[in-house]
């Protein structure tokens, strides 16, 4: 199984991207189709001692609507080398925002299964924790340098002048509008006023949720995700209508989240999947960021939401669709609970918006409406 050309050496110095994508083939079916667009696996590290190790996972379901893994990596023989120590951390960590068991240990030729494998080896120190705020930073940094320079080159009137700039973050794409707020009071003195002076709203169209063992939420900002949750990110699914009982009275129960709605066809049958095959699955590398970062993409959600002094003259909306999947409408329920436990009397409210009869892909089945609900946000 690890000798085909499909596997990649994993090193210290692998990406994250390829670490994810060991999921693909150690969490089964499921996974698979949230990781498909990786196009490719990663193996063990050192050749010669693969038929010496191997890797395994049960995976036992529960109910329709939530699926228990475990995983269980052994070693045979001797102690993992330091990039598998990267490796196990790194699935540590991802297990955890997926809900993923992670069991780890060393066997010795007796037969002896050691389970007191120093965890301390296996969390990443200060120092890298520190690289990974500055990697979240500096993405922040690059998009708000560019909407600095677009502001410069096209001459776009300011806010004080009737004008501005309104910041569209939609699905996963939610996760760096924020972190790009977050780092701006990190940027030249001429580059932070200026943006102070022309960017006007930072909004939110359809973010979705994670594990609350990861700290953050709608996957894509940080928050606790519901007991009751099911999150089968097939594209045709995503793309789908779903007829929810109720979608503003916070019951689990009313939201669909399984069967998608027969009166409307999934956007993914609108044309998606040759877009899909021309431009690239960009979301496939954004999602391992998502699991890895989360801690550092709370930190910034937060700021740029609820930090005293972020951009004073901002307003701040969120955006949903009520025929979207019901993990992007909790999404919205989460970021309301947020926003009463740290709001402070400085702080602007945030605004939100319900778009009828939309579903996460709004903007493409029907531009003219999300381009309407995007316009009558502040």
């Amino acid at each position: 199984m690890f000798n085909t050309p499909r596997f990649r050496k994993l090193t210290p110095d692998t990406s994250l991207d390829f670490v994810a994508a060991m999921m693909v083939q150690i969490s089964g079916w499921m996974c698979l189709s949230v990781w498909k667009s990786l196009g490719t696996m990663i193996w063990l590290p050192g050749e010669e001692r693969l038929i010496r190790r191997f890797l395994y996972c049960d995976r036992v379901p529960t109910i329709m609507r939530r699926v228990s893994w475990k995983i269980n990596i052994i070693f045979l023989g001797d102690e993992p080398s330091e990039s598998e120590i990267l490796m196990i951390s790194l699935l540590i960590r991802f297990g955890e925002a997926m809900r993923l068991r992670v069991c780890y240990g060393v066997k010795s030729p007796t037969g002896n299964l050691w389970t007191q494998m120093s965890e301390e080896r296996c969390k990443r120190d200060e120092e890298s924790v520190k690289s990974q705020e500055a990697l979240v930073e500096a993405r922040g940094h690059e998009i708000a340098l560019f909407i600095d320079t677009f502001i410069q080159k096209n001459n776009l009137p300011s806010i004080s002048s009737g004008g501005g700039v309104a910041l569209l973050g939609w699905s996963l794409g939610a996760t760096f509008a924020p972190i790009v707020i977050s780092s701006v009071d990190t940027l030249a003195e001429d580059i932070r006023r200026r943006l102070s002076e022309y960017i006007l709203s930072l909004i939110l169209y359809d973010y979705p949720k994670l594990n609350e063992n990861a700290e953050p939420a709608p996957i894509a900002l940080g928050l606790p995700t519901p007991k009751q949750n099911w999150t089968f990110l097939a594209d045709a699914t995503c793309a789908s209508y779903f007829d929810h009982a109720d979608n503003v009275g916070r019951d689990l129960d009313k939201l669909s989240w399984v069967l998608a709605s027969p009166n409307r066809t999934p956007t993914f049958f609108n044309g998606l999947p040759l877009s899909i095959q021309r431009y690239g699955e960009d979301a496939a590398t954004d999602l391992s960021f998502l699991f890895l970062f989360s801690k550092q993409i709370l930190a910034a959600y937060r700021k740029a939401f609820f930090g005293p002094g972020v951009l004073p003259n901002m307003k701040r909306a969120f955006v949903r669709g009520d025929k979207s999947c019901a993990f992007w409408i909790v999404g919205l329920w989460a970021v309301q609970d947020d926003e009463q436990e740290l709001w402070t009397v400085d702080a602007k409210a945030i605004k939100y918006k319900i778009i009828p009869g939309a579903n996460h892909f709004v903007h493409w089945d029907d531009p003219e409406k999300a381009l309407d609900a995007f316009i009558a946000m502040p």
